[in-house]
Formats: C-alpha cells, sequence, structure tokens
C-alpha cells in the first residue's frame, strides 16, 4: 500500500483453534466458542494414546445431499443387511443397530466399551493405542451431534468422521483412519484392512442421495422413527430442534 497506509482495523480474519485428542478443531464465529473438552467433557478418550497418530488411511467426498440426512445415514444400521453387502459377509448386523442408540436426548452419543462385533477381523501385531489398564474391551465410540464429528477408537486404530454444509442440498465428508505414528506400512496395517471402510462409507452416500431425490417428491411425508432402531436418529432430530428454536 501507500506511505503512510493505517494497517490498523485490516487484519485477517481470527479463528478459534482447539486441540482435543489429537483432533484439531476450528471455530469460525466471532466470539469464543465454549471449549470442545467442555462440550464433550462426557466422552473420555484419555485410555488411548490419540497424540501421536498418522493418517493411514483418508477420503473427501462431496454429496448432492443436505448435510443433516449425510449425518441421519450414520446413526442406524438397519439399513445394512440390504445395502452393505460385503460388511454383512464379515460382521453379523442383526443386533448392531441398538449398539449406538442414544438413551437419552443429549448433544452427543458415547458409549465407552462398545462390544466388538463377531466376525471383525482385526489386524494383529499393529501397534497398540489403548493404554496399559484401559478396561476397555471393545471400542470406545462418540458421535457429537451439534458438531457433526464421530469417533471410533479401537485397539490399533481410530476412524474420524466430519461433516460439513456446502449449500442445502450439498455436502462434504471427510473420513479418515488414524494409527500410530510408528505403525509402518505392511507390517501394522494394510490398505486391503480399510476397503469395507471405503465401500460401506460410499454405499451410505449413494443412499443419502437417494433420500434427497426422495424429500424433493411432491408425494414425500415425513414418517415416524422406529424407536428401538432409529432412536439416535431421533434424538439428534430433537437436539436439531432446540438449537434453531434456541
Amino acid at each position: 500500500m501507500h506511505d503512510g497506509f493505517d494497517r490498523t482495523g485490516w487484519d485477517l480474519k481470527r479463528v478459534w483453534v482447539e486441540v482435543w485428542n489429537g483432533m484439531v478443531f476450528i471455530s469460525l464465529a466471532r466470539e469464543a466458542p465454549e471449549p470442545v473438552a467442555d462440550r464433550l467433557a462426557g466422552a473420555d478418550f484419555s485410555g488411548y494414546d490419540l497424540g501421536g497418530l498418522k493418517i493411514a488411511w483418508e477420503r473427501d467426498y462431496v454429496l448432492e445431499a443436505n448435510w443433516k440426512l449425510a449425518w441421519e445415514g450414520g446413526l442406524e444400521c438397519y439399513h445394512c443387511g440390504i445395502n452393505h453387502p460385503e460388511l454383512c459377509r464379515v460382521v453379523p448386523i442383526d443386533d448392531y443397530g441398538d449398539q449406538l442408540n442414544a438413551r437419552e436426548v443429549a448433544e452427543y452419543d458415547y458409549i465407552p466399551d462398545r462390544p466388538n462385533l463377531p466376525g471383525v477381523e482385526r489386524r494383529r501385531g499393529g501397534r497398540a493405542l489403548r493404554r496399559e489398564g484401559n478396561p476397555t474391551t471393545g471400542s470406545t465410540a462418540l458421535q457429537w451431534h451439534l458438531g457433526a464429528f464421530e469417533m471410533f477408537a479401537g485397539v490399533d486404530a481410530v476412524y474420524v468422521a466430519g461433516f460439513r454444509p456446502l449449500g442445502p442440498t450439498t455436502s462434504a465428508i471427510r473420513a479418515l483412519t488414524l494409527v500410530h505414528e510408528d505403525a509402518a506400512e505392511g507390517v501394522d496395517y494394510t490398505q486391503a484392512a480399510f476397503h469395507i471402510t471405503q465401500v460401506t462409507r460410499e454405499e451410505d452416500n449413494a443412499l443419502v442421495e437417494l433420500v434427497q431425490r426422495g424429500i424433493r417428491s411432491s408425494a414425500f411425508e415425513p414418517g415416524p422413527f422406529n424407536e428401538r432402531l432409529e432412536a439416535a436418529n431421533r434424538v439428534f432430530t430433537q437436539v436439531y430442534r432446540d438449537v434453531m428454536r434456541a
């Protein structure tokens, strides 16, 4: 700029940044938001070493669907038997729908010891993320409705996904599988181990795009939730409505 230009007030826009269990959260709010650590105070991942991780698998998707539809697609699994054939070949999903169902209206659903489903192949010999003394025998699961963020921590890997609206009928999903920073590909894990994760995510993406097309139909009418298999969907809808009313 010209000599004598006053730079005051022309700073770059500021953002709020917080690291929570190795994940970096950014807020564009004008005022400081409530810390993620406070909002998710009941979601305890201290039994895992999540400070030193690296990306072993990552995908970015753009969906022709509203973000709420994309988020709801992963809150139930009664659709799995018909729509995820590869998943069903290794996982008996008959009771899977109940495993992540929220029992009360809260902004996140958290299960500290989610039972491992029989049939799931574990990556043997991988660098462990679970700390000594961690009493969990399964995995630890979090689905944060208000953050549209989910994290599933297992013995030697963590799956995370963030959902972001791009427009009224378009959304983005960033999905990652994280492993120990010292884990070696071909020794501690292989890309083939993430095949089911990728296929299942892509099948879900196609499903929610069909749902988006369906709700635009003049014949569409909202229906009731299945109280047993769609409890988490009902909770998310209630949480969203409460926030919008406020």
